[in-house]
């Protein structure tokens, strides 16, 4: 599970991961091979992070976690294995099938607690995808997922989940991707069309976000300044979009390796960037 947290400090988990022994010892990129372990698993984290369990007789309880999201970025090979497969002469959209079964097992985990208020979205796409099954890394664009998971029985969920990130450096929030397959800031409304049409007006929940900055990436990084404008500017267009009801920034601090990601308000060692102050700016208008 990883955890992040909103402006308003909730907590939100995601579930993610699949143990050798779940599904016939694959790597954890694959789905389990019986959906009712990962329900099962859900219910206990649910139950856990409810807010009243304690670990020991005197210990406080451990916080309470009321946001859940379903597995990370299930069109693309880090996130979900495999990706494609062939049956006859077509391809199909695996990923698409192995998660429908996912997000059914943890919606119907967290759920079945019956703790009010208890909130799971799915999807948690990221925002490109080549829908190339016999590339050297087929991946799947978040619209043709999205109509996939639907197609193989996906339900149940309050919100669906994406990571609008931009195409490079140089694309603001309010610019379009020039590619027809991504779904970032710019064209958000695409995947709320398609949400819409599939599953009604659920919310939209944009659970990663960001620019990394340069330095110290000088490659795909923007500078300081540069970075705080664009949060400031998806901020405002988060909340002037009514369907959107959560924007996460990744990450607060950046990663120490270079090859990591860079897109923290803060660098390696501490020291805010200006978009620390525009992020204070945000929450404190939120």
């Amino acid at each position: 599970m990883r955890a992040a947290t909103d402006a308003g400090a909730q907590v939100m988990f995601t579930i993610f991961g699949t143990p050798p022994w779940a599904n016939g010892g694959r790597p954890t990129t694959y789905a389990p091979t019986r959906g009712s372990d990962l329900e099962q698993f859900a219910y206990a984290a649910a139950k856990r992070y409810s807010g009243t369990f304690s670990p020991s007789a005197a210990g406080d309880p451990l916080p309470r976690v009321r946001y859940w999201t379903a597995w990370n970025e299930p069109n693309l090979p880090l996130g979900l294995l495999p990706q494609w497969r062939r049956v006859g002469t077509r391809w199909v959209i695996q990923s698409a099938r192995d998660y429908a079964r996912i997000c059914n097992a943890v919606v119907g985990g967290v759920h079945g607690t019956l703790i009010p208020g208890e909130l799971v979205a799915c999807g948690d796409t990221a925002p490109r995808g080549n829908n190339a099954p016999t590339s050297s890394r087929p991946t799947t664009s978040p619209l043709a997922f999205l109509r996939a998971m639907k197609k193989a029985g996906a339900r149940g969920f309050d919100a669906y989940a994406h990571h609008p990130y931009p195409s490079g450096p140089s694309e603001s929030p309010a610019m379009r991707p020039k590619s027809s397959t991504a779904v970032t800031f710019g064209n958000i409304g695409d995947l709320i069309s398609q949400v819409t049409k599939l599953y009604g007006p659920k919310p939209i929940w944009l659970d990663e976000y960001g620019y990394q900055t340069d330095p110290p990436d000088r490659g795909l990084g923007v500078t300081p300044a540069k970075q705080a404008r664009f949060l400031t500017q998806a901020v405002a267009m988060a909340r002037a979009n009514p369907r959107v009801t959560m924007l996460l920034w990744f990450l607060i601090r950046d990663e120490p390796q270079l090859a990591g990601w860079q897109s923290g308000l803060e660098t390696r060692t501490g020291v805010h960037k200006p978009a620390f102050a525009a992020f204070v700016r945000a929450a404190s208008d939120a």
